[in-house]
């Protein structure tokens, strides 16, 4: 999937990893990322109704393109790889999804993204960010534990599963 996106003067992150803010102009964007991320992806309305909420912020997760003939990267072109979007109120906020498409795993696009949340919410004076992640994700729970999220909570068969017995949801959070 290829998609155009203006350029950002954001931070570059790793590997050329490069963190942008969200408009609702994104919403179809996040919702097909959304899709390629999750069993039951979001759509469009759904994602426009998670910015609605107190405190609601999007970082999308861009990659430079290569040019077709195998000339040099270029940063004018954009390729969406990931997405976090965050709400809440107060000094607190929740990372209520976190997505990178299958093929751009494990290139530290979740890290870069996490970081970005950090930051921009620090900057709010936001002291705790929290978030929920399947008992059974294995890889994100090693990810999160690895950037200062500890378990707080548990909430059993939260995540309902296709054909499987719903997942217990853990919640984190992160002092910040």
């Amino acid at each position: 999937m290829v998609e155009r996106s203006a350029p950002s003067d954001a931070p570059m992150a790793n590997d050329g990893i490069r963190l942008q803010g969200v408009t609702f102009a994104h919403c179809a964007l996040l919702a097909r990322l959304h899709g390629l991320c999750f069993e039951d992806g979001w759509n469009s309305a759904t994602v426009a109704q998670v910015l609605r909420l107190a405190g609601a912020f999007g970082l999308l997760a861009t990659i430079p393109e290569h040019h077709r003939d195998g000339g040099p990267v270029t940063f004018d072109a954009q390729t969406p790889i990931g997405f976090a979007l965050v709400a809440g109120v107060l000094d607190e906020r929740e990372l209520l999804s976190l997505g990178v498409v299958p093929a751009y795993r494990r290139r530290g696009a979740a890290s870069a993204l996490i970081e970005g949340v950090v930051e921009r919410v620090r900057g709010e004076g936001v002291t705790r960010l929290f978030l929920e992640v399947a008992e059974d994700n294995d890889e994100a729970r090693r990810l999160y534990a690895s950037l200062g999220f500890e378990q707080i909570g548990r909430r059993p068969g939260y995540y309902s599963r296709r054909n499987e017995p719903a997942v217990a949801a853990l919640t984190l959070a992160r002092p910040l």
